[in-house]
């Protein structure tokens, strides 16, 4: 039998969703099945539950305040006059989109932040590179070549 706190983090997540009533009919099913004989499962199960069970007793019920129903009503209705296209014969003015139709818009300031960050990270390269070949000169004597005039 295991400890209690021995429930791997699949098995955690699993009878989670399995309380909140997230899995499948047959995930649901075969979790039902090894809560018979699982007992550390079963635990956790009933800890889920309780836990629950707390928390919506806890929380208060709040009423909505008067008139909030009218209000949505009365949006969705003007909603729905503005946004229904007139029908043929009718004088009824369709409003145009609040927004003009486009397609997704494009983030120009993380673009720009990206390519800037690209472009120094290139110049900081680009400088330790300088730097390695200018030691490399400076370290390596220059071969020199004497002309004598004995050789030959």
């Amino acid at each position: 039998m295991r400890e209690l706190g021995s429930l791997s983090e699949e098995d955690r997540t699993l009878v989670e969703d399995y309380v909140l009533g997230e899995l499948s009919p047959e995930t649901a099913t075969a979790v039902e099945r090894r809560l018979r004989t699982d007992t550390v499962l079963r635990q956790e199960f009933c800890a889920l539950q309780a836990s629950l069970r707390l928390l919506t007793q806890a929380t208060p019920v709040v009423e909505p305040p008067p008139g909030l129903r009218d209000r949505i009503m009365a949006t969705h209705t003007l909603r729905n006059k503005i946004l229904t296209p007139a029908t043929p014969g009718s004088t009824q003015p369709v409003a145009p989109p609040s927004r003009p139709l486009r397609g997704p818009r494009i983030p120009w300031g993380e673009l720009i932040a990206g390519g800037a960050a690209l472009l120094a990270l290139l110049l900081g390269l680009e400088v330790l590179v300088a730097a390695d070949i200018v030691k490399k000169v400076a370290v390596e004597p220059e071969p020199s070549y004497s002309l004598g005039a004995g050789s030959g």
